[in-house]
């Protein structure tokens, strides 16, 4: 069985859309703080972590969530990502105290009932409630990472639940691979960037975009008209047909499809009334939190 809808019809659903890798090794703190834009250093038990993996141009290549398990990281990818990003991480182990593995012993699944969630699980963040209520989304979601076995027998979601779109929260797949700078789609706002760690792969571009250059493009929440679900990097059009935007992610909610698009400040401003995204109908709706960056 396959959905797109979080439903609280059933209280737990696989993942799909998402995979585990696994970091380990006396080294793994140090390595990973040379290679993500989140300061590791500061991971915190029982929550999950936004943070980007950046190319040296300072685009993100993945925007991981990071749990601490043990003596070990763990790092929630897109599933049509990882295999590629095992093999990046790897060539940058060198001769670091480090192993960088794919992990199928657990997945991840989005519960909508907290009493089912279990010892590892994690809150997520939640939507405006006029989002919530023009998407049609009840009740709230955690995440949870369950022994494989268990998450097989579990109905699957084919993309992410629709209240995380329509928190805000930012997540690159295969196809929008090396297209955002961080701050383009709202990772720092979450608190996925730290601008007083060291050096980082894609660093320089990183705090330049934020202390010079300031991005004229963020992510902005809508509803689409219609059930079909975008893929990412669909291009947003406006009257005239003109490209003006592109889609970070989507999915389907009750009522309508959630997009987080990735749209210029002015014309998040504006909020026109005639913006299509492959036919449907765009209408912008409030993110839960500002441009401003999460201290």
């Amino acid at each position: 069985m396959t959905s797109s809808v979080l439903s609280t019809s059933c209280a737990s659903f696989r993942l799909d859309a998402l995979r585990i890798i696994r970091i380990c090794g006396e080294d793994r703190l140090r390595f990973l703080q040379g290679q993500l834009t989140q300061d590791v250093m500061h991971l915190k038990p029982g929550a999950l972590t936004p943070a980007g993996l950046c190319s040296p141009k300072g685009r993100l290549l993945a925007t991981p969530r990071l749990a601490v398990l043990e003596d070990a990281v763990l790092m929630i990818v897109a599933a049509d990502e990882r295999d590629a990003l095992v093999k990046r991480l790897k060539m940058y182990v060198l001769r670091s105290k480090v192993t960088v593995e794919p992990l199928d012993t657990l997945s991840v699944v989005a519960l909508t009932q907290e009493a089912q969630a279990g010892e590892l699980s994690f809150s997520r963040p939640a939507p405006s409630p006029d989002a919530s209520s023009a998407l049609g989304l009840t009740g709230s979601v955690r995440w949870a990472l369950l022994p494989a076995h268990q998450a097989t027998e579990l109905p699957a979601l084919k993309d992410l639940p629709a209240q995380e779109v329509a928190a805000g929260e930012p997540w690159v797949f295969a196809a929008s691979s090396d297209a955002f700078v961080p701050q383009g789609i709202n990772l720092e706002c979450m608190g996925g960037v730290s601008f007083s760690k060291g050096c980082y792969t894609g660093q320089e571009v990183v705090s330049r975009v934020e202390h010079i250059g300031k991005t004229q493009r963020r992510a902005a929440l809508a509803r689409l008209d219609g059930d079909t679900v975008p893929t990412p990097m669909t291009e947003v059009l406006d009257a005239a047909g003109t490209p003006v935007g592109v889609v970070v992610y989507a999915s389907a909610s009750p009522s309508g499809v959630a997009a987080l698009l990735q749209l210029g400040i002015a014309l998040i401003e504006a909020a026109p009334a005639d913006l299509t995204v492959a036919g449907s109908a765009v209408t912008l709706l409030p993110l839960p939190y500002g441009y401003e960056r999460a201290v």
